[in-house]
């Protein structure tokens, strides 16, 4: 079975070796693994390197990373298709080959993901609260929307009916429970695009619910780890969150995933962020397990997350800012 790989990037120098040199290292030998970057106009030597890699280059121009997303379907023709950023890599040499033997033998379910991120005590704390945690965001966390087990979790602990099978979980999910799946090394067959939206946008968590709501909802979720080198510092973390608030307005008309289930949930979910106490209980009770003080970021994160999402909130609603 041969693999596409689509990897949407603006400016990844940074990681694209790293990336690039972890799918290069599979032991794969089931099928042909295909690359294709799809650059969004980057002004480093992102372009440079795929190229040199022996990658197929597609120009987005966009600036928006799910219509790069869009651009690799649309070119793509292989059976499997695989979603990475460029900031991620396999740290095991058999993610793809365990993957594709786990799809063979569930014929009925759609994709492949990782049960974690992987976790490196040599990574900036920052990146490590984000492997420790299984998350970009910790709203994502307490809304239940995670699709990411924490480092300190063996069990299903998130959405969905899930069977143990060993080395892997078989999931089954309900149309109204959706986690974010689809991204950060996600393989998933072809032929369940055509039941979701693919253009001019693909946006990953919308195309699982989409999928999902036509009665195709059996997902495997390997043991294995993937890795997301999503951030260097506190300073960045900030720094997406406010990107991704921009981009969540910005394309909010697109979109159709329900990020909170009802909104006094979604209300009682933020106080018990911003007051701290569950946010410092939950860091206090995983450090117990697994010791680091990466842990530790989560009640900072769990205050100032929100308040960044409900100032530019405001300045939107109040016409101060418009994207």
């Amino acid at each position: 079975m041969n693999i596409d790989v689509i990897i949407p990037v603006y400016n990844g120098e940074k990681h694209i070796n790293n990336c690039l040199n972890s799918l290069k290292e599979q032991d794969y030998k089931a099928g042909k693994i295909n690359i294709y970057i799809v650059d969004d106009n980057s002004n480093d030597a992102t372009v440079k390197i795929a190229r040199e890699a022996g990658c197929n280059i597609l120009e987005n121009g966009a600036r928006h990373i799910e219509r790069g997303k869009a651009i690799g379907i649309a070119n793509s023709s292989s059976e499997l298709i695989l979603f990475m950023d460029i900031d991620n890599y396999f740290p095991d040499k058999n993610w793809l080959s365990s993957a594709v033997e786990k799809l063979k033998k569930h014929p009925e379910t759609v994709a492949v993901e990782s049960c974690w991120f992987n976790y490196r005590r040599s990574d900036p704390a920052a990146n490590r609260y984000c492997a420790l945690f299984g998350i970009n965001d910790p709203i994502a966390f307490y809304l239940g929307k995670r699709d990411k087990f924490m480092a300190t979790e063996e069990n299903w602990e998130i959405y969905g009916k899930a069977q143990d099978m060993g080395d892997y979980f078989l999931v089954e999910f309900s149309p109204d429970k959706v986690p974010t799946l689809g991204s950060q090394g996600f393989l998933i067959r072809r032929e369940y695009l055509k039941y979701c939206d693919t253009d001019p946008y693909f946006f990953h968590i919308e195309g699982n619910m989409q999928i999902i709501n036509k009665g195709f909802h059996k997902y495997i979720f390997l043991k294995n780890s993937a890795g997301h080198n999503h951030v260097s510092s506190v300073k960045e973390f900030t720094k997406k969150c406010y990107r991704n608030i921009m981009l969540f307005y910005k394309h909010a008309n697109e979109r159709k995933y329900n990020w909170q289930s009802n909104q006094l949930g979604f209300i009682l979910v933020i106080l018990s962020m911003v007051t701290v106490v569950r946010p410092l209980y939950d860091a206090i009770k995983n450090f117990i397990k697994k010791p680091d003080p990466a842990w530790f970021l989560h009640p900072y994160f769990s205050f100032i997350v929100p308040v960044i999402y409900a100032m530019e909130t405001i300045q939107v609603k109040l016409g101060i800012k418009k994207y």
